[in-house]
């Protein structure tokens, strides 16, 4: 008889040494896997992340560069500490999420690809929900998130297994990132970056959930361990940031992601390229517009990134720019007229339209109206800011 199986054997005629033995056993296992855990994730930050499908460049269209807005976007996707966290605004169609997507891959290539530091970049949509979308981002597995504190009451009887509904997840997922974050920032001196895309949506899926998220943000500006940049969709998600005063206070002036400018607009619509990657029957260089063409583009629909997509793409495939316009002038009146249906938003219509230029300060829309009713035109796109929307429709338009 060897001496493991004497050894078996006489933990198993003992059952408190073979209690005892398990417990330092996988004590010592979790120890273990705790210390990699915190070096995986440490390494994550220092290389960058995007998941899937995001990760891969698979767009359809090719990005069309806003030094402005890259240049401001940029200036807190570094890793320098600055003891605040940001917001960046800007309505559905305006290009935060594709102008944020290219910016932080050029750093996980350029920063990312020597190990100095790059963002770690989530959609609140992407995956079955936030928490296990911000734990695979950041290389965190809630299996191996267990203290040798916690195996011991276990074993003893005195704690019972973590929750696992999302609300747990998300405590457990963000303490590990304040673990991990602190390690990162004592080893390169540099915090990490993590940008959150659209936060609205997380008011209906996880509520709670953007609470929770500012004020870990509040604590990691206040530490510098941790520089989160939120991207939002809606005036309504920002007054909830703001209501919570105490975690609002260490955040940065929001910045607001606008439609093109005219100028932009007009090059956009110009530059002979679309296609990322050839499309079968088509060149990247066979789309040309004449400036008056485009001209009369941006006077019917202004600034908006998706507007203007819609009638280069059809353009590009040869449909005359007069049937275009019809049939962006239809989609538009469809959403108009579902919308004027009810007596109160088709008040909020009829205020903007008397007003002079059939232009109003949102403040005072809202105080002549009703906030609920604004905010639903501005969420059907039919209020919204832009140098010259729709005008031959006679479409309102408000400026913030």
């Amino acid at each position: 008889m060897s001496w493991k199986q004497a050894l078996g054997g006489f933990l198993k005629s003992t059952p408190m040494l073979s209690m005892i033995g398990g417990v330092v056993a996988t004590g010592t296992y979790v120890v273990y896997k705790d210390y990699t855990r915190l070096l995986r994730m440490v390494n994550t930050y220092k290389c960058g992340n995007i998941l899937p499908p995001l990760a891969e460049n698979n767009f359809e269209v090719a990005y069309f560069s806003r030094p402005t807005e890259e240049k401001t976007i940029s200036s807190i996707l570094n890793n320098d500490f600055s003891n605040e966290y940001y917001l960046i605004n800007g309505e559905v169609g305006v290009g935060k999420t594709r102008t944020m997507i290219e910016i932080v891959r050029q750093l996980i290539v350029t920063n990312g690809a020597n190990k100095k530091g790059a963002p770690i970049y989530i959609h609140v949509s992407q995956g079955k929900s936030l928490p296990e979308t911000l734990a695979a981002a950041v290389n965190f597995n809630f299996d191996e998130h267990i203290s040798f504190s916690f195996f011991l009451d276990f074993v003893l009887r005195i704690e019972s297994f973590p929750k696992k509904d999302n609300e747990s997840k998300l405590i457990r997922v963000l303490d590990a990132i304040e673990e991990s974050s602190f390690v990162y920032m004592l080893k390169t001196g540099k915090p990490v970056v993590i940008v959150i895309d659209g936060i609205n949506n997380l008011v209906k899926q996880m509520p709670g959930a953007l609470e929770k998220l500012q004020d870990k943000a509040k604590l990691w500006a206040d530490a510098n361990i941790v520089k989160v940049v939120f991207i939002n969709n809606d005036e309504e998600t920002e007054e909830i940031l703001q209501k919570n005063s105490s975690s609002w206070s260490r955040a940065a002036k929001p910045i607001v992601f606008d439609d093109m400018s005219q100028e932009e607009a007009l090059k956009f619509l110009i530059v002979d390229r679309l296609w990322e990657t050839l499309v079968e029957g088509s060149s990247n260089k066979d789309i040309v517009m004449t400036a008056k063409e485009a001209q009369t583009i941006v006077q019917l629909v202004g600034g908006r990134v998706l507007d203007l997509l819609i009638f280069k793409r059809d353009y590009s495939k040869g449909c005359p720019i007069a049937v275009i316009s019809e049939h962006v002038k239809d989609r538009e009146r469809e959403k108009f007229i579902h919308v004027s249906r009810f007596p109160s938003t088709w008040y909020v219509i009829s205020a903007l339209r008397q007003a002079p230029n059939k232009s109003m300060k949102l403040s005072k829309l809202i105080k002549l109206t009703s906030q609920e009713d604004v905010y639903t035109l501005v969420r059907h796109n039919i209020i919204r800011n832009s140098f010259q929307p729709f005008r031959d429709l006679g479409f309102a338009v408000t400026t913030a």
